[in-house]
């Protein structure tokens, strides 16, 4: 089970767990997952999480994996403009307002990679503000200095400026188009700066 109240906190943001039990956790995601862009640039015809059961169950799926490794979809949050110290954080988080998620997780399957990657969405009319950056920034910076995790990569549409923009600013390397095996896709490489040039050794031949 994750812990309701780990967080990583950012100058606007708050960086936290979806926690199964919570209902408004399960239909953000609902919300988050039924717009037609996510829909569109995972190349699906319909959410992944059609209504609040599909949303739970999937949480509840995935969290004792990510309590035990640490990789996982993070969910993301507005800072109040004030906070009372003496409220957990599973309290703090009640109040505010919920507008992403960012992930850090390995692919799955037999050709899975051997670093994880970066991944982020936002309900859309948040966008434009920076979130997307300031979360994952922040998620990469954790990871870097609490596991050790150094090698990453980053995958979006070749046509999505947007998602694009997002990894320049975290200053990842582009590396051109490639076949994404783990995720049956063609998709932009990107890479942490001094990750090998040679990504076979990652897994990643395409």
């Amino acid at each position: 089970m994750t812990d309701s109240n780990f967080y990583i906190e950012t100058p606007r943001l708050y960086i936290s767990h979806y926690q199964p039990s919570n209902d408004a956790h399960c239909d953000f995601k609902v919300v988050l997952y039924n717009q037609p862009e996510l829909i569109k640039g995972q190349h699906r015809n319909a959410s992944a999480f059609p209504d609040r059961t599909s949303a739970r169950a999937f949480i509840l799926e995935t969290q004792d994996e990510q309590a035990r490794s640490g990789y996982g979809r993070f969910l993301v949050s507005l800072k109040p403009s004030s906070v009372n110290p003496n409220k957990l954080f599973s309290e703090i988080q009640s109040e505010c307002e919920m507008v992403g998620q960012v992930s850090l997780k390995f692919a799955q399957g037999p050709y899975a990679y051997t670093a994880p990657d970066v991944g982020y969405g936002f309900l859309s009319k948040y966008w434009g503000n920076g979130y997307a950056t300031e979360a994952s920034a922040a998620l990469l910076k954790y990871f870097e200095e609490e596991k050790g995790v150094k090698e990453v990569f980053g995958f979006c549409n070749a046509n999505n400026e947007g998602s694009m923009g997002v990894l320049r600013r975290l200053g990842f390397q582009q590396r051109g188009v490639m076949d994404l095996k783990p995720y049956g896709v063609h998709g932009m490489v990107w890479v942490k700066p001094g990750m090998s040039e040679d990504l076979s050794v990652y897994g990643l031949t395409g």
